[in-house]
């Protein structure tokens, strides 16, 4: 589900610079060849950065979020296989739905409000922060396209 939003967010948006003190040599299993920063929320004193990370390997391409606070680095989410159903996986509620709300706005700037309208009616499930920036921009909810749930945040890696 978030390799779109990762795709789209990356093609909609210029890019940010990334900051030095951010940039993990390694994420998981993946060697970072590059990252990509598409979205970044202030939130609580620490900077997010939803990037897209580029692998060694070929076709190694998946997003990530990056919390930054008084120097120090951590990745707080990583989808290399893009089977993540929400970013709450790796970031605050509030800091999940700006950048829900990010890829939707550049999404309908880019294509319309009606193809974004379209896509989401054809998903089999609706990311919770996505169901929420759909709300506070008024815009209709899919119907018939259940809501997932808020995921519980995963444990952050500190950078090295």
């Amino acid at each position: 589900m978030l390799k779109p939003l990762f795709l789209a967010l990356s093609i909609a948006l210029l890019p940010l610079p990334s900051l030095a003190a951010c940039v993990p040599k390694t994420i998981g299993n993946t060697v970072v060849i590059s990252q990509n920063t598409v979205a970044k929320v202030t939130y609580k004193g620490s900077i997010y950065r939803f990037v897209g990370i580029t692998g060694q390997r070929p076709k190694e391409k998946f997003s990530a979020i990056l919390r930054e606070k008084d120097g120090s680095c951590w990745v707080t989410f990583a989808d290399p296989g893009g089977e993540a159903l929400s970013l709450s996986e790796g970031a605050p509620r509030p800091v999940a739905i700006a950048f829900s709300k990010t890829y939707l706005v550049a999404y309908m700037s880019r294509f319309g409000k009606a193809k974004l309208l379209k896509k989401y009616a054809n998903l089999p499930t609706m990311a919770p922060e996505d169901a929420e920036a759909f709300k506070q921009l008024g815009l209709p909810l899919p119907s018939g396209v259940p809501i997932a749930k808020w995921s519980k945040q995963q444990q952050e890696t500190p950078v090295r």
